[in-house]
């Protein structure tokens, strides 16, 4: 594959996890949301399962496998198990502070939200990464998460006043309404994620055979230009399956896929 080949074709581009990737226009026969996929345990690990596409039954590779980059299985279950993590921080401040309320009124605690465990993770979050809905859930922490700590600011006041009855109402109101609103947050954080994690399935098709792949998202159908092979070398990408690298009109470099030993390695008939 040369330069002029590369710069006078149209390529559909397509993230995984943090890399973008190009795909000959040429090759690809359809886009569409990944739905049903029937799992076939006895075929090798680059092979997720088998979907329906024309009445035809077709492979769907496991193109993350095939690059080793992190499934979305894999990134579903470290993100729940972070959010798990934030969620028992959570707990365990909110536990201190009734500590303090009833028990340890010289106890310390963190009143400043965005100094707390969680607001400095929140605050640091590239969610960008995210689709809009995802976003929504997100952003739907700041509310209660500033309330919440002012409470708590109030609730010190109070004590340091010597009225604890204020400070145990401050608190008791606290838990049934922003603290419950936050832990039922996180669930909804998980669910929003997962779905956000929608994979878009590319058919490419090459003597008469079909295979897929999924996809985290498609990002553009445009031209490219400035192909490069030697720079794979230097990268943790060289593989048969990508003939180089080439770059966008903005200067972002992109993996150009090589389609055609996707075919030759994996179009056999299921």
């Amino acid at each position: 594959m040369n330069s002029d080949f590369v710069e006078n074709k149209i390529w559909v581009l397509f993230r995984l996890l943090d890399n973008v990737y190009a795909i000959s226009c040429d090759a690809v026969s359809s886009l569409f949301q990944l739905s049903n996929i029937t799992p076939l345990p006895d075929y090798t690990n680059n092979v997720r399962g088998v979907i329906k596409y024309q009445q035809k039954i077709i492979q769907l590779l496991d193109i993350k496998k095939i690059f080793e980059i992190k499934t979305i299985e894999e990134e579903i279950k470290e993100f729940n198990e972070l959010i798990s993590s934030r969620k028992q921080e959570y707990i365990d401040w909110f536990s201190k502070l009734e500590e303090k309320v009833t028990k340890n009124p010289e106890l310390e605690i963190i009143t400043d939200h965005a100094n707390s465990d969680f607001g400095k993770w929140y605050n640091s979050y590239d969610s960008k990464k995210n689709n809009i809905m995802f976003l929504v859930t997100f952003k739907k922490f700041d509310e209660p998460h500033r309330a919440l700590y002012g409470i708590a600011a109030e609730i010190e006041r109070e004590i340091r006043h010597g009225d604890a009855d204020k400070a145990l109402e401050l608190f008791k109101r606290a838990k049934t309404k922003e603290f419950k609103q936050i832990i039922s947050l996180f669930n909804e954080l998980k669910n929003s994620f997962a779905e956000s994690k929608k994979e878009i399935v590319i058919v490419f098709e090459g003597n008469n055979n079909f295979i897929s792949m999924a996809v985290d998202e498609i990002i553009a159908i445009e031209e490219l230009g400035e192909f490069e092979t030697e720079v794979l070398a230097n990268t943790s990408m060289s593989s048969s399956y990508i003939s180089g690298i080439a770059k966008r009109k903005n200067g972002d470099p992109v993996f150009v896929i090589n389609h055609e030993e996707f075919l030759n390695q994996y179009s056999y008939l299921v």
